[in-house]
């Protein structure tokens, strides 16, 4: 009987063990490669945001000057030609990659003229700012679910003298890796969106 007993807990323990060591390796790799996909998005929706100012530029009549060639990528106003100040406010967001001030300067275009590009401009920020803020929750929820399988990995000597404990314990855990997969793959549907 004490054999049997012997053998039940050493496969307990294992399983513990194997089951809140290797669940956190598993949800760092997968978060780790959902992190390359959402930074290739945040490139490509950047690109885009960038070529939208460029052809507010253009259709504004204007021409883009060498300055887009400068090396160290600065400008300085009084060597742009001389245009109305809302198309140096626009090379200057370009040339810095600047995101949001670019925003600011294309809300504040006549909307009768510009109201398509507008348009295509929010909905992309939006979806940029969705994406980001989708990402960091599930990477929060993610690193705090593998913090949590490490501490009751560090604990499993307490555990391992209550069965139930063991088994609600690794349920809950299950039913919060589901969770947690459900939400990365929303920022994986999110990344390789190319519409």
């Amino acid at each position: 009987m004490d054999r049997v007993l012997n053998y039940q807990n050493n496969i307990m323990s294992n399983s513990f063990y194997y089951f809140f060591s290797s669940t956190p390796q598993v949800l760092g790799a997968i978060l780790a490669l959902f992190g390359v996909f959402v930074v290739f998005k945040i490139e490509i929706i950047k690109a885009h945001l960038i070529g939208i100012g460029k052809s507010i530029i253009k259709d504004k009549g204007t021409y883009l000057s060498d300055t887009f060639e400068l090396t160290d990528n600065t400008i300085l106003k009084d060597k742009a030609p001389k245009h109305d100040p809302q198309i140096i406010d626009l090379k200057m967001s370009i040339i810095k990659n600047d995101i949001k001030g670019l925003k600011s300067i294309i809300d504040k275009l006549d909307k009768e003229l510009f109201s398509s590009y507008q348009k295509n401009y929010c909905e992309t920020y939006e979806s940029l700012k969705s994406l980001i803020t989708c990402t960091v929750f599930w990477s929060v929820y993610t690193v705090i679910l593998i913090i949590g399988c490490l501490t009751i990995l560090s604990q499993g000597c307490y555990f391992l003298d209550h069965y139930y404990l063991v088994y609600y314990t690794k349920m809950i855990i299950i039913v919060l890796i589901c969770a947690c997969f459900i939400g990365l793959i929303k920022i994986l549907r999110k990344s390789l969106d190319f519409s």
